[in-house]
């Protein structure tokens, strides 16, 4: 009797309703857990996508701004009185067409010691270039080359330096043309595009110094 008394005690019969609808309801918590998983797994996966997509378009928008401006250089080295370096049309020209062309900081021609010979930057100062990175790359390789962030000795604006080797028909190189990205003008060009918020971009130079951040970039430029 002792033992039947148990079985029907309240706090045993609470017990087992307890359990019993916990079984009830454990398919429906089941579903519930699973759809709230499935939630954050969808928003973690939009946010993913989100973000890949952004990559994608920046490293496009990159790519095209190299190649824009690889372009231009070739144009500019086939002007004779550039690819002569008769001054002082060369300065000339070189000044003309930098207020043709947005988003570029200078353009310059240099010897193959580093001596700038004209540039477009007015009034003309001597300068070398012998101690940049692009300097040496394109000594080196003979090819076209994308350098470093750098503050530009005659501009005093953050640039990056990009430089096109002109060769002789044996291949060495008489001059090198460069012309300069204008990183405030290409940080004020991403701040335009209104990117979604909270967004958080950053470019790096092969050094890993930040040449392009979004937002704020007067913050985090050349870091």
């Amino acid at each position: 009797m002792k033992q039947l008394f148990n079985i029907f005690n309240p706090a045993t019969l609470r017990i087992r309703l307890t359990l019993l609808v916990l079984l009830a309801v454990a398919p429906a918590l089941a579903l519930l857990f699973y759809s709230a998983g499935s939630a954050r797994e969808r928003e973690a996966n939009r946010v993913y996508q989100n973000a890949l997509t952004l990559a994608h378009m920046v490293q496009n928008q990159q790519q095209e701004v190299i190649s824009s401006a690889h372009q231009l250089l070739i144009a500019i080295s086939k002007i004779p009185n550039v690819r002569n370096t008769v001054l002082p049309g060369c300065n000339q020209t070189l000044s003309e067409l930098l207020k043709e062309y947005e988003g570029y900081a200078s353009m310059a021609m240099v010897d193959t010691t580093g001596e700038m010979l004209c540039t477009s930057v007015v009034p003309f100062q001597p300068v070398n270039y012998a101690d940049r990175l692009w300097f040496r790359e394109v000594v080196k390789k003979k090819e076209f080359v994308v350098g470093e962030y750098v503050i530009g000795r005659l501009t005093g604006l953050p640039t990056l330096t990009l430089a096109l080797p002109l060769k002789d028909e044996q291949e060495n190189i008489e001059r090198i043309l460069t012309i300069g990205l204008d990183l405030n003008w290409q940080n004020q060009e991403f701040a335009n595009q209104h990117l979604p918020p909270q967004t958080v971009l950053n470019v790096f130079d092969q050094n890993g110094t930040i040449v392009t951040h979004y937002p704020d970039p007067e913050q985090w430029l050349g870091k």
